[in-house]
């Protein structure tokens, strides 16, 4: 019996990530709001194991892009993206930041319940 851990739909999905990135490098904040849209919709259509695929093969940069272009600013957003869905799926508040500054880019809060004191 064999698991396999990265499947050929998910080598075939980031194949599809990279060349979208690729075409949109357009107007940075209307690109990266795309990604958003169709990546939580694919996985609110694929489940789960998109998810999961998107998560085991985001975090390298392709070679491809040229460092500091517009591909590489937007494949960062696009992990940014994965990254806060991730957090979303394991029931925590999180939100992909719209403005880059000097902090991360994906918030993710986390509720504790109130402890009731015994007094």
């Amino acid at each position: 019996m064999t698991i396999d851990i990265i499947t050929d739909y998910q080598i075939e999905k980031r194949k599809y990530w990279i060349d979208e990135i690729s075409r949109l490098c357009g107007d940075f904040g209307v690109d990266a709001d795309k990604l958003e849209r169709e990546i939580n919709k694919e996985i609110n259509d694929d489940g789960i194991e998109s998810l999961l695929g998107l998560l085991r093969l985001c975090g390298a940069i392709p070679e491809k892009f040229d460092h500091d272009s517009s591909e590489e600013k937007l494949y960062s957003k696009y992990t940014d993206i994965v990254i806060h869905e991730a957090f979303s799926a394991m029931g925590f508040n999180s939100l992909v930041l719209k403005e880059r500054a000097d902090v991360a880019d994906v918030e993710c809060v986390v509720l504790l319940p109130m402890q009731k004191h015994s007094g």
